[in-house]
């Protein structure tokens, strides 16, 4: 059986009356404030209050007013699709184009192009004519334009210099767009790599000295370092200190960002239960992560996650549309206690990924700062995880699996 966790993959849902019929995906997301957060879509439409498109007028083009959280229905290749106005101000607009656009700003005169079946042609074009009286007018037309694939190459790092590296990236297409851009910039500390003499005379933290070089001892596997272990030629940990028999000591930084970037410096031993929510089409999605610090493993970090907790909560908005469109109040609690017993299933879902330390620190600092960027595209293939990973995952060798007696196992068993 292959269960399909995609984004990209995120179905349309049919017209239906309530409450007979309901789309539901599952979404492995990585990136929203550094944490692991599986979102559980249940999106709910009612076909009453939206305009279905026919294929010749998409193929032709049609202008078509909307007021605000309205939308139209229409289809690209026999696969529905939904256009919303989400929200409407003086100069612009905010549509949602589920599954391919999320909160894409339209200014006035403006023209947007999407490749809705993911095949590298643009199918869509929408252009914002003109906003009055509260009413979005908008030109929606069905296209065929093959899309200018971005081909980034990018020189090697600077130096580290004042905590800062550079680089310049190219697209060699110039297709004049930035939507997979490579960063430019990124935190560092002075680390090294294979190679580079990094360091001179072999101090601490050099790649390519031996730990006896750099006047330090590895530790067998029953002994700890009692100091931070630092980086050499060999495999295990390297101790600048004293290797001794014991129970190491975890940092607890309890929901302390700043703790926890900290300690990602030198990748000390450290522990964090952080809880983030975001509004995805209206729903506000909580989510608690575990995640944990555990050690230097061929010079890299290992960096632990853990889903602890996911709530769902319809916000007020998405009630109120959900009522004007024909569904009752006892339908929509029922609709949100389904949302959140298919949530719990998330619980246990776990992520072991491996981080060079600065790239670990950086990704950290950006998820803080809700920048952080990254996902993956998952599926349940014979009860076994398959993942894609991108951004700031891509290259850590993540492994994601069930935490044992966890409610996660019953995805792996369904």
């Amino acid at each position: 059986m292959n269960n399909e966790y995609s984004p990209s993959n995120y179905p349309y849902p049919q017209e239906f009356s309530p409450p007979a019929h309901t789309s539901s995906k599952i979404w492995v997301f990585l990136g929203i404030f550094g944490v692991l957060i599986l979102v559980v879509f249940f999106i709910f439409l009612f076909s009453k209050t939206s305009k279905f498109v026919s294929d010749e007028e998409m193929s032709r083009g049609i202008s078509i007013g909307l007021k605000q959280s309205k939308e139209i229905k229409f289809e690209i290749e026999n696969i529905p699709h939904r256009l919303k106005v989400k929200e409407i101000y003086s100069d612009y607009v905010v549509i949602l184009i589920p599954g391919n656009a999320t909160g894409q700003r339209l200014n006035i005169g403006e023209t947007k192009k999407f490749d809705l079946n993911r095949n590298q042609r643009y199918d869509l074009s929408v252009r914002l004519i003109n906003i009055s009286n509260g009413k979005a007018d908008i030109f929606i037309h069905k296209i065929d334009e093959l899309i200018c694939v971005e081909n980034w190459e990018c020189n090697n790092w600077s130096a580290c210099v004042n905590g800062v590296q550079t680089r310049i990236c190219t697209d060699l297409n110039n297709c004049r767009t930035l939507n997979g851009k490579p960063i430019e910039e990124q935190l560092c500390m002075t680390t090294c790599s294979f190679g580079d003499g990094c360091k001179i005379n072999c101090s601490t933290g050099d790649l390519d000295c031996s730990c006896l070089q750099q006047n330090a001892t590895i530790c067998n596997a029953t002994e700890i370092c009692n100091r931070t272990a630092i980086n050499s030629s060999e495999s295990g940990t390297c101790c600048p200190g004293e290797c001794i028999v014991g129970t190491p000591t975890i940092i607890d930084c309890g929901q302390d960002w700043n703790c926890f970037i900290g300690a990602s410096q030198n990748c000390e031993l450290s522990k964090m239960l952080a809880t983030s929510t975001i509004n995805l089409f209206e729903m506000l999605i909580t989510a608690s992560t575990f995640s944990e610090l555990k050690g230097i493993e061929t010079n890299k970090c290992v960096y632990y996650q853990r889903t602890e907790a996911m709530n769902i909560k319809f916000s007020e908005a998405l009630i109120q549309q959900m009522l004007s469109e024909g569904s009752t109040q006892e339908q929509i609690n029922q609709a949100e206690q389904s949302a959140n017993d298919s949530a719990q299933q998330t619980i246990g879902i776990e992520q072991t990924c491996k981080f060079v330390s600065v790239n670990l620190t950086t990704m950290l600092q950006k998820g803080k700062q809700g920048s952080s960027s990254g996902g993956a595209s998952c599926s349940v293939i014979q009860g076994e995880w398959s993942c894609v990973y991108s951004g700031d995952y891509e290259g850590a060798g993540c492994e994601v699996s069930c935490y044992p007696g966890s409610n996660c196992e019953e995805l792996l068993n369904s």
